[in-house]
Order: C-alpha cells, then sequence, then structure tokens
C-alpha cells in the first residue's frame, strides 16, 4: 500500500510538473483557443483592437486578421493548427505571430517584402533609399501585418504591425527604423525612450524631404504638446540638421550593446560640441 501512495504522488507531481512546462494552443481560420495551465500563466494578446494583458488558464480569442501571442509564465508553447489560411510565426522573447498566407509579395533590390497592406513600390524604394543615404541597416526580410490596435509597432527582428493610415505619414518609416534602434542597439531599461527620440528624427528628416506640408504640420503639433515622448526630439536640433553624420558615430560605437538615456544624452552632447567647434 505505501509503494502505491508513493506511486500516486509521483505520479501526482509529474501532471504538475508537466502542466506547468506545457501550453496548448489550438488554431482555426477564425480563432485561437488557448490552454496555459501553468503557475502565474500571464499572456499578453493583439488583435484588430483588442488588447489582453492579464492571467488565465483557458480562453478564447477571435482572430482578425492577425494576432500577436506573448507568453510571460514558464513552459513550452504545443501549437495546433487546424486552419489552411494561417501561418505561425516565432520570433524573440517567446513572442508567436499569426497572420493569413494571402499576403503581398515584391521584391526591391536584395529585400524580400511580405505585406497584408499594398504599399506604392516607388514610395517604398525611396524609403530604402533614404534609409541607406543616412546609415541605416534594414532587415533583408520583412513582414508587414495590418493592424486596427491604437498604433503601429515593430516585433524584433523582422515584423511590423502597421495601421493602414501610417503608411503614408511617416510612422511606417519611424517603425523600420527600430530594427536598428532597438533591435541591433538595445534600450538599457524599457523606460529608455530615446529609440523613440531618434526614430522620430528619421522619420521627420523624411518628411521633411517628401512631404515637407506634413512635416510642418507635425513639428506644430509637437510644439503643442512638448512633454510627449515624441516631441522630445525639438531638444535635439542636430539630430535633424546632421542626421546622417551622428547615426554613422552612433551607430559605430554602439552596435550589438545596450544604450541608456544618459548614454544617449552624454552622447549628443559630445556630438554637438564636436559640431559647434
Amino acid at each position: 500500500m505505501g509503494r502505491r501512495k508513493y506511486r500516486r504522488l509521483l505520479i501526482f507531481l509529474l501532471v504538475i510538473v508537466i502542466f506547468n512546462f506545457f501550453k496548448i494552443i489550438f488554431i482555426t481560420d477564425n480563432t485561437i483557443y488557448i490552454i496555459n495551465i501553468s503557475y502565474m500563466p500571464k499572456t499578453e494578446f493583439i488583435t484588430g483592437y483588442q488588447y489582453f494583458n492579464g492571467f488565465f488558464m483557458y480562453k478564447k480569442f477571435d482572430i482578425e486578421k492577425n494576432a500577436l501571442l506573448k507568453f510571460n509564465s514558464i513552459g513550452i508553447p504545443y501549437f495546433i493548427n487546424l486552419s489552411n489560411e494561417i501561418s505561425i510565426k516565432k520570433t524573440e522573447n517567446n513572442i508567436f505571430i499569426f497572420y493569413e498566407k494571402n499576403i503581398h509579395r515584391f521584391k526591391i533590390e536584395d529585400f524580400t517584402f511580405k505585406s497584408q497592406i499594398p504599399i506604392n513600390i516607388i514610395e517604398l524604394t525611396n524609403i530604402i533609399k533614404f534609409l541607406k543615404n543616412i546609415y541605416m541597416t534594414i532587415p533583408k526580410n520583412l513582414l508587414i501585418l495590418k493592424t486596427q490596435y491604437k498604433q503601429s509597432f515593430f516585433v524584433p527582428e523582422n515584423t511590423i504591425f502597421i495601421r493602414q493610415d501610417d503608411i503614408k505619414n511617416g510612422i511606417f518609416i519611424h517603425e523600420l527604423s527600430h530594427y536598428t534602434f532597438g533591435y541591433l542597439i538595445k534600450r538599457k531599461s524599457k523606460n529608455d525612450i530615446w529609440p523613440e527620440i531618434i526614430c522620430e528624427a528619421i522619420r521627420l528628416k523624411y518628411l521633411s524631404i517628401y512631404d515637407n506640408n506634413l512635416y510642418n504640420k507635425i513639428i506644430s503639433k509637437k510644439e503643442d504638446v512638448p512633454s510627449q515622448t515624441y516631441s522630445q526630439i525639438l531638444k535635439y536640433p542636430l539630430l535633424l540638421k546632421k542626421l546622417n553624420t551622428f547615426i554613422f558615430k552612433l551607430k559605430n560605437k554602439y552596435t550589438n550593446s545596450q544604450l541608456s538615456d544618459q548614454d544617449f544624452f552624454e552622447f549628443y552632447s559630445y556630438f554637438e560640441r564636436g559640431e559647434n567647434n
């Protein structure tokens, strides 16, 4: 009898361990079912207008064209894809992306793009040319997914969730710039804002060349809300005047390393003194 009790206890503990180390995700054409029976099962999920960040052991989400899933607890995800329409992509930091296979594919030079949004080839060619001229690094393969979420965002290392309107207003180039400033050169702290300042400078510089009227409108709005994160670019005028030189020097010093806001402020001050002498 003692051995049987010991065996039952061992099996019970083994079941607990298994449940804590495995997550099961069922995917259909329109729905994701998540079973996450683990300790502190915190999960983030974005699709369409929805954003969920919380704890659950079972949840069902309707997919609106694509979705992003991130587990913030230990465990190995196991996917059962019952859809012929949905592809699954794993990125860094335990992030999983689900997107429709029906997608536009095109090449420009040696870059390959897959996009859920039709993009003007001339406009995309201008973006690539501009970024190359200011010494930016661009991922060779880029996945561009449509979102209705409150903001567009970049998922390392080569996926951009973009709102339809953000293709034309420069935010697409801002998010693409996060491949260099945010991925190749990383933040030391999640609260560091220096990548947003530089990427917004790149966006504004691009608009000043290709859509000067929109550039002036955006600058005017930033002057009305100077405390807003993206308005901080107004404190660093040399980023717009000497953008290519600044990026070249910053990349040479910090590529494949981490940068804090304090590091950025000190680098900018040093750069400013050099340009003013």
